[in-house]
C-alpha cells in the first residue's frame, strides 16, 4: 500500500493525504472558488491546502454548507494559518457574502500576526480595496469592514468563557487545543440564530486527554454527520526521528518545513 510520501531528486515531501479525514456528502463543492481567489491575490495554495477546503466547503442541494463544524489538526509552521484558515475567511468576506467572520485565538500575539496578514493581503488588491469601507487597526479591534456592511473581525479569545459575543455566519478558532467547555458554552448557544453558519476548529493535534478538542478529533476519527476536517498526525509509537514520520505528519515538509530546520528543532 502507498504512503502517499513523494521524493522530488534527493528531497522528501510532506505526506498532502491526512492521516484522518472525514466530510458529510455533499451535492457541489466551492474549494476551487477559494483557491483561484487565492491564486488572484498571489498565493497558490499547497494540494493539502485544497483538500482541506474540498472538506470544509462541501454544498447541499439548497446552497447550504453541508458541514456546521470543521477542523484542521496539524502540526506548528505548516500553513493552517497562512491560506487554509485566511483563505476561508477572505473567501467568506468577498465572495460568498458572509456578513460576518470572526477569527479568535488564545494568543494575542497570535491574533496580530493572523490579522497582519489578512490586512496586507486586502491592501495588496484594488479589486478588493475598493469594496472596503473601514480598516481597523485599533488595539483589541482590528478588522475589516466592507461596503456592503459585511465584517472580518479579530479577536483574543483569553480566560475562562471568553467566548462570550463570538457570533459570526464563520467562527475561526485558532489554537483550539487551549478552547475550554466555558468557551464552548459561551458561543454555542448563539450560533443557532445564525443560519448557514461554520464553527472551525485549527490547531496543533491535542497533547492531553482533557483538552476541549479531543472530542472533536474523536468524532472526526470516526466520521459523523455535519463534521468536516483533516488530522495530519502520526501513531503514538512511531519513531520522531524518522524524516519519513516527520513527512507523514508534516504535509509542509520538504518545502516551508525543511529536513535542516526539523532536525535543528529535534
Amino acid at each position: 500500500m502507498s504512503t502517499g510520501l513523494v521524493s522530488r531528486g534527493a528531497v522528501l515531501i510532506g505526506q498532502q493525504v491526512p492521516r484522518y479525514q472525514t466530510a458529510p456528502p455533499c451535492w457541489s463543492n466551492a474549494a476551487g472558488e477559494v483557491a483561484d481567489f487565492m491564486v488572484s491575490l498571489g498565493r497558490s495554495p499547497d494540494p493539502w491546502q485544497r483538500l482541506v477546503w474540498d472538506l470544509w466547503l462541501g454544498e447541499r442541494r439548497d446552497g447550504t454548507w453541508a458541514a456546521f463544524e470543521c477542523f484542521l489538526f496539524v502540526q506548528r509552521q505548516n500553513g493552517k494559518g497562512l491560506d487554509a484558515e485566511e483563505g476561508r475567511g477572505l473567501a467568506g468576506l468577498f465572495l460568498f457574502g458572509e456578513e460576518k467572520i470572526i477569527y479568535t485565538a488564545h494568543k494575542s500575539e497570535t491574533v496580530v500576526n493572523a490579522w497582519k496578514r489578512v490586512r496586507e493581503l486586502v491592501e495588496g488588491s484594488d479589486d478588493l480595496t475598493r469594496r472596503v469601507k473601514r480598516i481597523s487597526n485599533k488595539d483589541g479591534e482590528e478588522g475589516i469592514e466592507l461596503m456592503s456592511g459585511a465584517e472580518y473581525q479579530f479577536r483574543v479569545r483569553s480566560g475562562r468563557g471568553k467566548g462570550r459575543g463570538l457570533t459570526g455566519a464563520v467562527l475561526l478558532l485558532d489554537e483550539a487545543l487551549y478552547l475550554t467547555a466555558a468557551d464552548i458554552d459561551g458561543f454555542g448557544p448563539t450560533m443557532l440564530a445564525v443560519p448557514n453558519a461554520q464553527v472551525i476548529y485549527t490547531s496543533t493535534p491535542p497533547e492531553t486527554g482533557d483538552a476541549h478538542i479531543v472530542s472533536v478529533r474523536d468524532r472526526g476519527r470516526v466520521g459523523e454527520d455535519r463534521l468536516a476536517g483533516a488530522e495530519w498526525s502520526n501513531e503514538p509509537d512511531a519513531d520522531v526521528d524518522d524524516p519519513k514520520v516527520q513527512a507523514a505528519a508534516n504535509p509542509a515538509y520538504g518545502g516551508r518545513i525543511t529536513a535542516e530546520r526539523m532536525r535543528d528543532m529535534r
